[in-house]
């Protein structure tokens, strides 16, 4: 049979169905690789990690503050960026009437807001100062962005390789989704898969305040992965002493956890799962927070390059977006030497 969509009276999708569709009274796992035990394992050892990681950072949040080793400055003008940019995107993104329950709502998206802000600034006051006592120069690139240096050659570096880490992750958890599709073992890449496979978009199709929410509160939540990440690394190399061995165990939990997902197959999981620690490890917390901003708003655009598609305007807004953030970058990482080099240019 022929099944068919229409957006605001436009014909937008057409596809025969036959027997090898997979219908919603008989839905196909979206990985056949990851059984149900793993996946309930993987979600078990995310939670107690989980935990484990709040009692951590708050014994430290409470330590710092009593030792006065916490950067007040950059916790505050992080905790300011997190509130205003959720708040916005979610006063974009809200039904606003004129009536008595706006002011609820405004009260609501403040809360919100407000409870971000928090959290990142407890994430950040409990991580700074042990991570710059022992691996600083995750944090030179990114107390210059804090401390508003943005034309330093150091950030536009980490920005660029940041988001090119990003694309690779994207990449990574968008093209397994796909094989998965291609060979008859997994759901549509862009409908019921999980957010954290990459695929999600519905949302963004109905508007393009749905496309604003997602760019503006990315960064907010990007900040926090790197935090956490970083904060966990601290404190697996604090318990087994071992550089090394605190870099294979961080693999291995992380990798477990996306298991845990169980969208998101082995392969694709490792593969993830490398890119990320190197990152973490050899570039620093803000690489890592510009990977994830990167990953987070690419799964949630519909991305097309055909130019009659009916949502292919956002798709080239979020591409000629990213697009000049990577010249800015590349620009700004050159620290004003020629792009070709100053032999080539007296040749």
């Amino acid at each position: 049979r022929l099944e068919g969509a229409a957006f605001r009276g436009r014909p937008v999708w057409f596809e025969v169905q036959g027997p090898w569709n997979v219908t919603a009274a008989a839905p196909v796992a979206v990985s056949r690789t990851v059984t149900p035990n793993v996946v309930a394992f993987g979600l078990t050892f995310t939670l107690v990690t989980l935990m484990a990681l709040i009692a951590a950072g708050s014994i430290l949040i409470w330590r710092n503050i009593r030792l006065g080793r916490v950067d007040r400055r950059g916790a505050v003008r992080l905790a300011h960026f997190a509130f205003f940019s959720f708040l916005l995107a979610l006063f974009l993104r809200a039904d606003h009437a004129l009536s008595a329950h706006e002011y609820t709502l405004i009260m609501l998206l403040v809360a919100i807001s407000l409870y971000v802000a928090v959290f990142i600034w407890g994430c950040y006051v409990a991580m700074e100062p042990a991570v710059r006592r022992r691996w600083p120069y995750m944090l030179i690139s990114w107390s210059r962005l804090l401390a508003g240096r943005f034309r330093d050659p150091f950030v536009g570096r980490d920005i660029l390789l940041g988001g090119l880490a990003g694309l690779a992750l994207f990449a990574t958890m968008y093209f397994s989704a796909a094989a998965a599709l291609w060979l008859g073992v997994g759901g549509s890449p862009y409908a019921g898969a999980p957010d954290t496979a990459g695929v999600r978009v519905l949302s963004v199709l109905s508007s393009s305040k749905h496309l604003a929410y997602f760019l503006l509160r990315s960064p907010a939540f990007a900040v926090v992965y790197a935090l956490v990440f970083v904060f966990e690394l601290y404190l697996i190399q604090s318990l087994v002493r071992r550089v090394w061995l605190a870099r294979v165990l961080l693999f291995l939990f992380q990798f477990v956890f996306l298991l845990g997902v169980g969208s998101v197959p082995p392969i694709a999981s490792a593969v993830a799962t490398l890119i990320f620690v190197i990152v973490i490890v050899r570039l620093g917390v803000l690489s890592t927070a510009m990977m994830f901003f990167i990953w987070q708003v690419l799964a949630r655009t519909p991305l097309t390059l055909d130019v009659s598609s009916w949502y292919a305007g956002r798709s080239f807004a979020i591409l000629g977006f990213f697009a000049l953030m990577f010249i800015a970058a590349f620009y700004t990482s050159l620290g004003g030497k020629p792009l070709f080099g100053k032999a080539l240019l007296e040749d």
